[in-house]
């Protein structure tokens, strides 16, 4: 369940439960940043959920927010299901191997959104999030036992982080950087 006192008035999900769209003769009574909006809390909410362990609720926020994010145009939306979909690969890694192949396209499509949308953040954070889906691509092709592919991607995402700041400065990222790629 969602704390009231964080989400106010979002919903109580029940077990097992999924939000459902809005009906289709609302659609054009919502503006479009509107719906970024909401995907916007959806995904918040699915990844609260999700570090508190509830991963099926966090699951169903995080696709309803991913669905949203497609109906929105993808400028307005981008940053929102990168977020959305960092969350999906998190509780796709809790399903294992089987959901390997999915995991790997959402890190892609990651990839692919920190890429071409970083409007409403500044340029250092834009690279760093960018930073981080290539390493966190890198991991699931390492996982995949894919190592060539994931020596790309992590040297990638380290030339990046070299590129934005030193070991001084972000010792976090660049011990993670440095740890994977051992």
């Amino acid at each position: 369940m969602v704390y009231l006192r964080d989400y106010p008035v979002l919903v109580q999900p029940e077990e097992g439960r999924r939000l459902a769209p809005p009906p289709r003769c609302m659609e054009s009574a919502l503006t479009h940043q509107y719906l970024a909006t909401v995907a916007d809390i959806l995904t918040d909410a699915g990844h609260y959920l999700w570090h508190h362990g509830n991963i099926l609720d966090a699951k169903g926020f995080l696709e309803q927010a991913e669905a949203i994010c497609l109906s929105v145009p993808e400028d307005m939306s981008a940053s929102t299901r990168a977020s959305a979909l960092v969350g999906l690969v998190a509780v796709g890694h809790t399903a294992g191997f089987s959901m390997r192949d999915k995991i790997i396209e959402q890190n892609l499509e990651i990839v692919r959104l920190r890429t071409g949308y970083r409007a409403g953040v500044d340029a250092e954070t834009a690279e760093i999030l960018l930073s981080n889906a290539w390493h966190d691509l890198g991991c699931t092709y390492m996982e995949a036992s894919e190592y060539v592919k994931a020596e790309e991607c992590l040297d990638r995402s380290l030339g990046i982080k070299t590129a934005v700041g030193t070991e001084v400065s972000m010792p976090f990222e660049f011990a993670t950087e440095y740890e994977d790629m051992a």
